[in-house]
């Protein structure tokens, strides 16, 4: 079951146990124009704290997939990126499914290499290509359905 993070500490160190083994080209922190790749405690706690919403999936006790929506502001622009990390590609389709669902931001981003791994998963959910540069894309998907609409069975 995917569960969301919720700050307690035995959970915190599953992840940064997660997040901090291998490097992943497509989950990283962004700081002073820096991009940070390998996780250390301190750039995992402010890769933590950046987030609005944190998801993750354990099999067995072991973290096998992380998703994170947070905030990236560059002057006046203000975008809410996804960011996954996962074992495999069902997982991270798993995750995302989730993030979508429960998503508190109407728009979302994905940042990717061209040839990530995720690619497919965030398009079959809907992001569309928003803009390219060099190696990566920028995917953005608009949460277009009110969830707090129901239809009734005649409407439907």
């Amino acid at each position: 079951m995917i569960e969301q993070y919720t700050g307690k500490k035995k959970d915190k160190e599953r992840l940064f146990g997660f997040v901090s083994e291998g490097v992943d080209s497509d989950f990283y922190l962004t700081e002073n124009n820096q991009r940070i790749f390998q996780f250390d405690r301190p750039s995992f706690n402010k890769l933590m704290r950046s987030s609005i919403a944190t998801y993750y999936l354990q099999d067995r006790g072991d973290v096998v997939g992380i998703g994170i929506v947070w905030k990236s502001k560059s002057g006046e622009v203000s975008r809410y990126y996804v960011k996954i990390k996962s074992k495999d590609s069902n997982v991270a389709k798993d995750i995302l499914t989730v993030i979508l669902w429960n998503s508190p931001v109407k728009t979302l981003h994905a940042k990717l290499n061209k040839d990530s791994r995720y690619f497919k998963i965030f398009t079959y959910k809907g992001f569309k290509w928003f803009h390219g540069r060099g190696k990566e894309i920028l995917l953005s998907r608009t949460e277009l359905r009110d969830k707090n609409i129901r239809i009734s069975k005649e409407e439907s």
